[in-house]
């Protein structure tokens, strides 16, 4: 570029001149430099230059004309080359076209057409004072952005810091704590100077004055362990008779996992704190003076919580019943939860008796606490959960419900299964339950032969105790069936089927009468006593014969009146008794004859007359030498012998019980022989009796009497005398 310009320089001046004037570089341009006060500088090429006032650089003046050119890019381009008159050029600190107050600039003299370039200068303006501060504990802190080259203290004219800083560029920022205390007393004043590298001063000055009492604080309105139900207040009361004071403080907010930390210097000696959240704090306090003293660091702890604990209580509900076991969880929240304790209890009632089920009260260990309790027995339960937090805010939760895994009990009186009776029955059935209120469904069925069963009654009635009952009557005859069922309000079920059947009639006894008042060879019964009876319901009957039990294969052949009761009872105690009298008899009708005389022979004239001697046995048939006899209304016949000869009496009869008698007579009409009353049958045997005084023809009795044999068969006879 610098040969461009050069070439560009002597082309204009040949063409200017008209002659030639390119000549060799015979050397480097020297530029002389010196600040605004005259003062020499020597700028080398390799540093920059730190100045705070205007910069004149002077060219040397050998008759040819200079030129400069400057960079205002840390050298990345440079201008043209511009022709100055003066053999000065001066630069200050303020020009615009210099950013960041940072120049390179080079010369270029051309002298019968041979040009000499100078070295590039680097020069840093800087009118920026370094700048000082000092805290209220001495410490000073110097910086600059250019560098700092020295630092000076001094008490009046008393050096007590000097610093020479040898590596200048380097220090752009320092600081330094400087023993004034042991250097000076109050009321010395204190100056602090500080060079930069451009030249620029910075001087502070300040008064020393000593304050070796540290400051008090009074602290008002929460004391240190207070538990607090509300916002609370704290006034900090800082105090000092040397210099002014202030309250500093830190806070720390403790809340569940949350650590919150806030801190506040140099407030008004007379500061109010509030607290309207809710934590645990731990406060520190302190004052502090413009010295730098400090007062005892006070600390306070203390509560402030507004909130009581939350209590959730899940798996139950207010007056809910149950059909299974119940878990319940216990949820307890409380973010401030170190003095937390949740107490709670349980209570179960079974049939009027309460008890107490433990459960272990416990102390939060953390924000949230979650408990569980499985309750698998029926009973009527009641629940109740206390939080209570440090401070005393309580919560309570209060719960009542039902454990019911079973399901009612069904119980039927007055009937049972399969049970036949003969009283109008009055069904009364409840539900066992432990908690009652359930309801029961009834329904009555009756059977009927064509339909089966159908419904006679139904109802619909809720247990409310153990005493309520539900109360069916039944009038009528019939097979029934009855049908509960009961539901609870944990919705659990029973049902209980009964049948029964009611029956007021007695068994009836058949057959029996027909043997009522007859006569009988024998007495056996053909079947067994049961089939003589006949009933709905099953029975069971039995035979007496004269007190004496009789059953089937019994047989009786001893003559005589017998008494036959039979006692039937069906299953419903219905019970029926018939009596019957009759009489065995295996004895042939015996005839009675009058009108024959001792000898057994008929005198003519004489009326013989033909009788039984039972009452009940009837004639048949009586013949008399083969002619009919009438037979009267009264069971007698009678014949008038009128002709002496032989003579054939024919008799036939029979009793009641069937024996019957066929017998055939043979006699004679005479007319010698005393007088004879007749033969005549006792006890079933055929006897003769003579009249008084008169003895007995044995020989035609014997006739007579083997006449009647002809006829009779096992019949013993035997002959009385009369008067005897």
């Amino acid at each position: 570029m610098k040969r461009f310009i050069g070439v560009v320089v002597c082309i204009c001046i040949y063409m200017l001149l008209g002659h030639k004037m390119w000549a060799e570089d015979n050397g480097q341009l020297t530029v002389n430099i010196t600040q605004e006060d005259g003062q020499s500088v020597m700028v080398k090429s390799d540093h920059l230059f730190y100045t705070a006032v205007p910069v004149i650089f002077t060219l040397p003046d050998n008759g040819g004309d200079n030129y400069y050119s400057i960079s205002t890019d840390n050298g990345n381009s440079f201008g043209a080359y511009v022709r100055t008159d003066s053999g000065t050029v001066k630069l200050y600190p303020d020009d615009k076209t210099a950013p960041d107050g940072k120049w390179q600039i080079m010369f270029a003299n051309v002298t019968e057409g041979i040009e000499r370039n100078s070295e590039v200068f680097m020069i840093c303006f800087d009118t920026t004072t370094p700048v000082i501060t000092i805290d209220d504990g001495g410490k000073i802190k110097i910086s600059d952005d250019t560098g700092i080259i020295r630092f000076t203290a001094k008490n009046r004219e008393s050096v007590i810091e000097d610093i020479i800083f040898e590596d200048t560029e380097a220090v752009v920022e320092y600081e330094l704590e400087m023993k004034i205390k042991d250097t000076a007393k109050y009321g010395d004043i204190i100056e602090i100077s500080c060079e930069d590298i451009a030249g620029n001063t910075a001087v502070v000055s300040y008064e020393y004055l000593i304050d070796d009492h540290g400051p008090e604080l009074v602290i008002e309105g929460i004391t240190d362990g207070d538990k607090l139900l509300k916002a609370g207040k704290i006034r900090a009361l800082a105090s000092d008779d040397e210099s002014d004071c202030y309250v500093n403080y830190t806070i720390e907010r403790v809340t569940g996992n949350e650590i919150i930390t806030t801190s506040e210097y140099n407030l008004p000696a007379d500061t109010n704190i509030s607290f309207d959240e809710d934590g645990t704090y731990t406060v520190t306090l302190y004052a502090s003076d413009e010295a730098g003293n400090e007062s005892v660091r006070q600390n306070l702890g203390f509560v402030i919580d507004r909130t009581a604990p939350t209590v959730r209580v899940e798996g139950i509900s207010e007056g809910v019943d149950i059909k299974s076991g119940a878990r319940i969880s216990i949820e307890v929240e409380d973010e401030l939860y170190e003095e937390t304790t949740v107490d709670i209890k349980l209570y179960r009632s079974v049939l009027g008796e309460m008890q107490n089920i433990p459960v272990d009260s416990y102390n939060l260990r953390a924000a949230c606490d979650e408990r569980e309790i499985d309750i698998t027995t029926d009973g009527e339960y009641e629940l109740s959960v206390r939080a209570k937090d440090g401070v005393g805010n309580r919560t309570d939760r209060s719960c009542r419900f039902r454990i019911d895994k079973t399901a009612p009990d069904i119980s039927v009186i007055g009937v049972q299964e399969g049970e036949i009776t003969s009283e109008k029955s009055k069904l009364r059935f409840n539900a066992g339950e432990l908690f009652y209120e359930s309801t029961i469904m009834s329904a009555l069925l009756e059977k009927k032969e064509a339909g089966g069963f159908v419904v006679v009654s139904n109802d619909n009635h809720v247990m409310r105790s153990e005493r309520d009952s539900v109360e069916i009557s039944v009038d009528s005859e019939g097979e029934y069936r009855l049908t509960c069922k009961a539901a609870d309000r944990s919705g659990n079920t029973a049902q209980k089927t009964v049948a029964f059947t009611v029956d007021y009639t007695p068994p009836v006894i058949s057959r029996i009468s027909d043997y009522d008042g007859k006569f009988l060879r024998s007495f056996s019964l053909a079947k067994k006593i049961a089939d003589y009876v006949s009933d709905a319901s099953p029975y069971s009957a039995k035979a007496y014969l004269n007190d004496t039990e009789f059953n089937k294969g019994d047989v009786v052949i001893e003559e005589g009146r017998y008494f036959l009761t039979v006692i039937a009872e069906d299953a419903a105690s219905n019970a029926s008794e018939e009596t019957v009298s009759f009489i065995v008899d295996h004895t042939a009708p015996q005839v009675v004859l009058s009108g024959f005389d001792k000898n057994g022979n008929i005198r003519k004239g004489s009326i013989v007359k033909v009788s039984l001697l039972e009452e009940g046995d009837r004639l048949t048939g009586v013949r008399f030498n083969g002619r009919n006899i009438l037979i009267d209304h009264d069971n007698t016949a009678t014949i008038a012998v009128n002709e002496y000869g032989k003579y054939s009496l024919e008799v036939k009869a029979e009793d009641s019980a069937g024996n019957v008698t066929d017998t055939q007579i043979g006699a004679e009409c005479y007319m010698y022989g005393g007088v004879f009353n007749g033969y005549t049958v006792n006890e079933k045997t055929i006897s003769s009796s003579a009249a008084p005084g008169e003895d007995i023809d044995i020989r035609g009795l014997l006739i007579g009497l083997a006449s009647v044999l002809s006829g009779t068969f096992g019949l013993t006879y035997r002959t009385y005398l009369s008067g005897k």
